[in-house]
């Protein structure tokens, strides 16, 4: 089984995170056709101050891990 797996790291990006994550979740089919059985999407929020963290965990598809301060 070939699992891809796209980190995006994010810092005060909730304007952005829901396009950049649809775009990427967008080419999942593409994916299979190459060979490519399964993806996992991680968005990193490096200590947000606005509502990056809340927009991409109501994000079907994408894996949310964040950091409690931002570590640049």
């Amino acid at each position: 089984m070939t699992i891809l797996s796209i980190v995006i790291p994010a810092y005060n990006e909730e304007d952005g995170i829901t396009e950049i994550a649809t775009r990427v979740l967008a080419v999942t089919p593409d994916l299979k056709k190459a060979g490519v059985d399964e993806m996992e999407l991680l968005v990193v929020d490096d200590g947000s101050r606005d509502k990056t963290a809340e927009v991409a965990s109501k994000i079907n598809g994408v894996t949310l891990v964040r950091h409690p301060k931002n570590k640049g």
